[in-house]
């Protein structure tokens, strides 16, 4: 297939065109070192492209072809996390799990990445953050950095970081969960950012669970700040 025809399916609004694409370029990268170069000389062009899909595109096929290369991630990453378009900011949030844990520019991403505007984008974030916390060594959850981190969104005045934390939280309880007992904690607070966090991810998890949600949503008195979105979460997960 010609190099002009894979980057129309890269650049397709529809995501079973972009999909073949990037199954294109995995296995064009993997046939030879020589060709893993060709394609990560291609793909240097195609970041900047006026095409969003294709940015997008981009940075996935970045992922997946260069997951164990932290200098060749950052490169793409540092473009696409300053990218007008909410697509690309979500693949660059995608590809950053592959960055370890303690790398030291990791964190400084995470929390730009956090106060993006656009939930789905939130969403991703916090995404990446459980994928990587699962990931790392087995010590208390609550004393890994990254844990520390998601702390730190939920206590804040931005509501995109506390959506952020929210999302991880959301995720690491697939696989932990203790975060049942961080949200138990969490809702007996003062703190009315704190307690704000809890009651999303307690949205976001209600469904699933909705005993253990029920029980630590009634620790939980509304107030100033909280109200709203209390009442809309009860109302969503059909609590009484």
């Amino acid at each position: 297939m010609e190099v002009a025809e894979i980057k129309a399916l890269g650049g397709n609004s529809k995501a079973e065109l972009r999909t073949r694409a990037l199954k294109i370029l995995k296995m064009i990268g993997k046939a030879h070192p020589s060709a893993k170069k060709r394609v990560l000389a291609l793909l240097e062009k195609w970041i900047t492209d006026n095409n969003p899909y294709l940015r997008r595109t981009t940075l996935l096929a970045i992922g997946d072809l260069f997951k164990k290369n932290s200098d060749v991630l950052l490169k793409f990453s540092e473009i696409g996390i300053k990218d007008s378009s909410w697509e690309v900011r979500m693949a660059t949030a995608k590809i950053l799990e592959h960055l370890p844990a303690k790398h030291t520019r990791l964190q400084e991403m995470i929390q730009i990445l956090a106060k993006d505007k656009t939930t789905i984008v939130n969403r991703s974030v916090g995404d990446m953050l459980a994928k990587i916390i699962r990931k790392s060594q087995k010590t208390q959850l609550m004393n890994k950095p990254l844990m520390r981190l998601i702390k730190e969104f939920a206590l804040s005045d931005d509501m995109n970081e506390r959506k952020t934390a929210a999302f991880a939280l959301r995720a690491i309880e697939r696989k932990n969960k203790e975060i049942l007992d961080v949200l138990k904690e969490w809702s007996k607070t003062n703190d009315v950012n704190l307690k704000w966090t809890c009651i999303y991810a307690c949205k976001l998890l209600g469904k699933k669970l909705p005993v253990e949600i029920s029980n630590i949503l009634s620790n939980i008195t509304p107030e100033k700040g909280l109200d709203r979105i209390f009442t809309k979460t009860l109302k969503e997960l059909e609590y009484p």
